[in-house]
């Protein structure tokens, strides 16, 4: 019992006069500011846990109120950031007006509503009956089969009434794009097709007046946001897809329809930008793009769960084009038509003999 007593003593009496490790100095050293710093917070309740005469049971009471304290104070910052990051972005409408030269005017295009002039098909089957291949059609037969033609531009060709081969035969060889050579289209940036957005269209009655007032609405989106991803943010820039040289949401769901057809039918029509190296559809290829006409018109949007009532199964579950995204700055046109209806007979019935020379 003696020899146990005096080899504690002695080891103690040695652990006094050994100089400490940096390990143990380092714990001393925190263990110290520790206990300083609970006794000058201003945190309530930590300094009673190093205060040596607080009961051990009020100890255990304020560590278990700090703890959850803690637990409440991690929780309610860990809410508040999952917030902001699925929703980082906050639009706000600009009080004062936009300078009008940030605003690109819309293209205008007046067309005929025929899509075929009835003078030029007369002309063209007065110039095919000239060809040797041709001799066995009259007139009337000639321009039976070119009557195709405006049914074939609307893909609505009808094997019963033209046959498309026999058509093809009579129109010859020819090069789609030396036809197409002279097509020119005001914005250079974003191509007018109909299913793909940015465009609009109004047919005038013979004999109205029409008066279309053009509204814009601006969306500009600050360059300081592209720090944010591109899945939270659910927008590009112009110069930010690789997709496109310069990127537009119409022109990219255009091309995305572009990549379908020539999946499935190996070529694109003939009133859609060229692609290098690729083939424009000529007849032979109607029924393909007729095939596929519904599908490749129809988008199918970006979401885990379609609503059953868009009804993609009708039209083969439409294109999935998830590179497609919205652009961050566009500027959206509405349209206000106005009808006035003229009646030529009663604006001025004077005759124009009987009209006065004033100038």
């Amino acid at each position: 019992m003696n020899q146990n007593y005096s080899a504690n003593l002695y080891r103690q009496r040695l652990k006094k006069t050994m100089r400490p490790t940096k390990r143990e100095t380092l714990l001393e050293s925190v263990r110290s500011v520790t206990k300083e710093y609970c006794k000058e917070s201003s945190i309530s309740g930590l300094k009673h846990l190093v205060e040596e005469r607080t009961p051990h049971i009020e100890k255990a009471i304020w560590t278990i109120t700090l703890i959850a304290a803690l637990i409440c104070s991690v929780s309610l910052v860990w809410m508040t950031f999952q917030r902001y990051y699925q929703a980082p972005l906050v639009t706000t409408q600009i009080p004062e007006g936009i300078s009008i030269n940030k605003i690109i005017f819309p293209a205008v295009g007046i067309c005929t509503n025929n899509r075929i002039s009835k003078r030029a098909v007369t002309e063209l089957a007065n110039a095919l009956l000239k060809e040797k291949r041709n001799e066995k059609y009259n007139e009337k037969k000639m321009l039976s089969m070119l009557f195709g033609l405006g049914l074939l531009y609307n893909l609505q060709m009808d094997p019963n009434i033209v046959d498309v081969m026999e058509l093809h035969q009579t129109l010859g060889e020819y090069d789609v794009n030396e036809l197409m050579k002279n097509l020119q289209f005001s914005d250079a940036y974003d191509f007018p097709d109909a299913p793909s957005g940015s465009f609009s269209m109004q047919i005038v009655s013979p004999h109205v007046q029409l008066e279309v007032l053009a509204s814009a609405s601006f969306t500009e989106a600050s360059r300081d946001i592209e720090h944010v991803s591109l899945k939270l943010r659910k927008c590009l820039f112009f110069d930010e897809s690789s997709y496109l040289p310069f990127y537009t949401h119409s022109d990219c769901l255009l091309k995305c329809r572009m990549s379908f057809l020539m999946e499935k039918c190996n070529c694109t029509p003939f009133n859609m930008p060229k692609i290098r190296n690729t083939k424009t559809c000529d007849l032979t290829d109607v029924p393909c793009l007729t095939k596929y006409h519904a599908q490749s018109t129809t988008v199918r949007p970006d979401l885990e769960e379609i609503p059953p009532e868009l009804e993609l199964d009708l039209v083969g579950g439409g294109i999935y084009c998830p590179m497609c995204y919205p652009t961050c700055s566009k500027t959206t046109y509405n349209y206000d038509y106005t009808n006035v209806h003229i009646f030529p007979d009663h604006v001025n019935p004077t005759p124009d003999k009987d009209k006065i020379d004033w100038l």
